[in-house]
Formats: C-alpha cells, sequence, structure tokens
C-alpha cells in the first residue's frame, strides 16, 4: 500500500472507530434509563415565594421572587421531601439529567420515595427568579 493510501486509510479507521465509540456510548446510556421502569407521580408543578411589585416608567414587574418546582412520588415513603437549591456555576439541569444520558437527583429521589423540590433563588434565568425590569435594562 502506497504511503498516501495508508494514511487515508488510517483516517477512515478513525473516523469509523470514533463513530462507532459514539453510538455505543448513547446506546448504553438508554439501555441504562431504560432498565429503570417508569415512576408515578401523586402530582407535580411549580410556584413562586415571595416578591414584590416593583413600578419602572409606568410598568409593573415582580421583583424578588424565587422559583420552585416540585415533583412528589405516587408512593411517597418518607415524610420530608428533599429540597435543593442550586447555585455557584452549575445549573439546575444537573438535578434532573446527566449530559450521558441517566437520570438525575430528582428522579433518584422520587423513586426513592422522597418529595423532591427544586427551588431558584436569585438565578437570572428565564426572568423567573429577578427583576425583569433590570434585565431590560430599565432603571428605578
Amino acid at each position: 500500500m502506497r504511503p498516501v493510501d495508508q494514511a487515508r486509510a488510517s483516517r477512515s479507521c478513525g473516523w469509523h472507530a470514533s463513530a462507532v465509540a459514539a453510538l455505543l456510548a448513547l446506546t448504553t446510556g438508554a439501555a441504562e434509563a431504560a432498565e429503570d421502569p417508569p415512576y408515578t407521580l401523586a402530582r407535580e408543578g411549580f410556584f413562586y415565594v415571595g416578591g414584590k411589585p416593583v413600578t419602572i416608567n409606568g410598568h409593573t414587574y415582580m421583583a424578588g421572587q424565587m422559583y420552585v418546582d416540585f415533583r412528589i412520588p405516587a408512593q411517597q415513603t418518607h415524610p420530608y421531601p428533599i429540597i435543593m437549591v442550586h447555585g455557584g456555576t452549575r445549573s439546575a439541569t444537573t438535578y434532573f439529567g446527566t449530559p450521558d444520558g441517566r437520570e438525575g437527583w430528582a428522579q433518584y429521589f422520587v423513586r426513592h420515595g422522597y418529595g423532591f423540590a427544586h427551588a431558584m433563588a436569585g438565578k437570572r434565568r428565564a426572568g423567573r427568579s429577578r427583576n425583569r425590569a433590570n434585565d431590560l435594562g430599565l432603571s428605578a
């Protein structure tokens, strides 16, 4: 085999090996998730805590509230829920799943009979927990 053909074949094998490895990783993660039976929720939803109306330039916005979402299992075996407040450099999505497809803490605790709540205090995300007027560049 000529050196040029050998290099081309080597690159082709490397690309195919990477594609196969990625496919295996995806199917393995899906297979692991499929092994967990579905769970039943009695209730799930969200609510806001606190906050106060603020009027800026004739428009009223809610400021200072905290967004909370929750899941209550149908078979709740523990009297107190697990409440997590995210912060720092992590996103709340880490409570609901992992990048490789595994379930997150929310599913783990619900499967083990705990109610689960996630509170988003003071984070700028979709205007849920901050003064929307500040996000729009309006000032008091």
